[in-house]
């Protein structure tokens, strides 16, 4: 197995839409993989190592393929 993984830079003032990107663009990407993708995941960063801190990514999404 192969995990293809694609991580989002925490950056003050963006804005990331992650209802889009894990309902639409993520589907979107796996059926262009086609049965390549055994599946992928998805992670929302919540915080940073130190209270009150930003997370360093923002998103990170994971392609486990065969």
């Amino acid at each position: 197995m192969i995990k293809v993984t694609v991580m989002y830079p925490y950056a003050e003032g963006a804005r990331f839409d992650h209802d889009y990107y894990r309902e639409r663009h993520m589907p979107l990407a796996k059926a262009r993989l086609g049965n390549a993708c055994a599946y992928y995941t998805v992670d929302k960063g919540l915080a940073g190592g130190a209270p009150g801190t930003p997370p360093a990514y923002v998103a990170m999404c994971a392609f486990i393929c065969e």
